[in-house]
């Protein structure tokens, strides 16, 4: 699979775009970045999303992506989560009142909910998805993605969690995790209240798989990333800043 970087930070600026991602072009992991960094013929490619959790930098161009498939008559998208995040999107987002609901507008409708269920396996399009609970401020799920042999997972927002990382030392063919670290370890109490990976907090987990797998370091504070990447070098892990604009083979 190969995965497509529109954005990777835990910040908003015109230089450093927040969380968004396309694998293998259909589908897209969170909405913080789409319809600005894509071509009008990437968003049509697009059938499907999956929405870790409803912070605004992973839904804020979730509207805006919407609106330009509807006007363009293209295939309603769905967007699968876990039954809290698709309710706060509805409740918040997609609410007639902040944005249209897009569930009935369009022709087809612009968009349709899949509410999955945690740790429960299923299939969207030509993917086989697994949502595991990680630990986060608001409900959120990481990924476990597989699509023919090929087995990836993102760890989306979290601190110090258990299921993502026995799931991964169960699964042997995951070799790529896009993991967040969004504070270095100088800053391990904002980590802890804001509940943010630092490098330290994340090779312990790492530990816990019981594995080495490669590491795809995404959701940095911009500011903080020379500390971050200094941090990431003593941790005794493999692991690469992604950046905005980069496709990575996972």
């Amino acid at each position: 699979m190969r995965l497509k970087v529109l954005g990777c930070y835990g910040w908003l600026a015109p230089e450093s775009p927040s969380t968004g991602f396309t694998l293998d072009e259909d589908l897209v992991i969170d909405g913080g970045t789409l319809a600005s960094a894509m071509t009008p013929e990437q968003i049509r490619k697009t059938r499907y999303m999956i929405l870790s959790h409803a912070h605004a930098d992973h839904i804020k161009e979730l509207p805006f992506f919407v609106q330009a498939r509807v006007a363009a008559g293209m295939d309603t998208l769905t967007i699968a989560g876990l039954p809290d995040v698709l309710d706060a999107v509805k409740a918040h987002l997609f609410n007639n009142a902040v944005w249209p609901d897009f569930t009935q507008i369009g022709d087809p409708p612009g968009i349709r909910y899949l509410a999955v269920q945690p740790r429960r396996p299923f299939e969207l399009g030509p993917y086989r998805i697994t949502p595991v609970p990680v630990n986060h401020t608001v409900p959120c799920a990481g990924f476990f993605i597989e699509k023919g042999d090929s087995h990836f997972a993102y760890t989306a927002d979290t601190v110090t969690t258990d299921l993502f990382w026995l799931e991964l030392g169960r699964d042997e063919k995951v070799e790529t995790v896009l993991a967040e670290v969004t504070f270095p370890d100088s800053m391990e109490a904002d980590g802890l209240t804001t509940k943010h990976y630092t490098p330290k907090l994340l090779a312990a987990d790492v530990a816990k798989s019981g594995r080495k797998v490669k590491l795809l370091i995404t959701h940095m504070r911009p500011n903080l990333i020379p500390q971050i990447a200094e941090d990431l070098e003593h941790a005794g892990l493999e692991t690469h800043i992604i950046a905005p604009g980069h496709v990575y083979d996972v």
